[in-house]
């Protein structure tokens, strides 16, 4: 974690692809905030900050920074603490709370729509990333389970001891989809290729310290480009 005044005069600027400005007079202070994570619209240059104090719209152009929303009712904790965002194809930013667990937010919105707790469990595990399932589904990487939100649906997919093809670990860090489609998992013991989904059921491929991986933990997933 760092604030926002540690790395805004090198990060912010390199991913808008533009030199910084002043804020104008009378913009909101965002000096000293926790940023944990950043997405860029490519369309518009305007990036989106998970923050400590929730969801900010940041103009490059101006040096300007925006709440994207005044208020959540549904989630009264002080700051409304962000863990991390990510932008879906459609548009839509997911987001990570620190105490309500994973939201979905758009433009127009008055605050974020937070998903229903996986089954069997009365709160949401934290959330470590996202990546884009097919038919508009998004797959969340939690250290709690591998989930799956699709068609208004929470799905849930865990390690089966003694099933080989199951998740290799429920602690789930890291998630990747591949060019070709093929989804990725990093978990807390290895890294597991997804094979199949149908039936409630997904199968994966694994591979650990015997084939050959460095360590079993696996924090981030970045394909190379070809």
């Amino acid at each position: 974690t760092q604030t926002l005044n540690d790395y805004t005069a090198l990060l912010l600027p390199a991913l808008a692809a533009e030199a910084p400005r002043p804020p104008q007079p009378g913009a909101p202070a965002v000096d000293g905030l926790a940023v944990e994570g950043i997405v860029r619209e490519p369309a518009s240059g305007l990036l989106w900050l998970a923050t400590s104090a929730g969801l900010l719209r940041f103009d490059p152009a101006t040096g300007v920074a925006q709440p994207a929303y005044l208020s959540d009712p549904d989630n009264p904790v002080p700051g409304q603490w962000l863990y991390t965002v990510w932008q879906a194809p459609d548009g839509t930013l997911w987001l990570a709370g620190a105490v309500r667990g994973v939201a979905r937010w758009r433009s127009g919105m008055t605050a974020p729509q937070w998903l229903p707790a996986p089954p069997g469990k009365t709160t949401f595990p934290h959330a470590m990333g996202f990546a884009a399932a097919s038919n508009g589904g998004v797959w969340i990487a939690s250290n709690g389970d591998l989930l799956l939100w699709q068609h208004g649906q929470l799905h849930v997919f865990r390690h089966q001891p003694g099933q080989a093809d199951s998740l290799g670990n429920d602690e789930v860090i890291s998630l990747t989809r591949s060019a070709d489609g093929t989804l990725w998992v990093g978990t807390g013991d290895g890294l597991d290729r997804l094979l199949s989904i149908g039936g409630g059921q997904a199968r994966f491929q694994h591979y650990g310290l015997r084939q050959g991986l460095p360590d079993s933990v696996i924090y981030c997933l970045v394909e190379q480009p070809r």
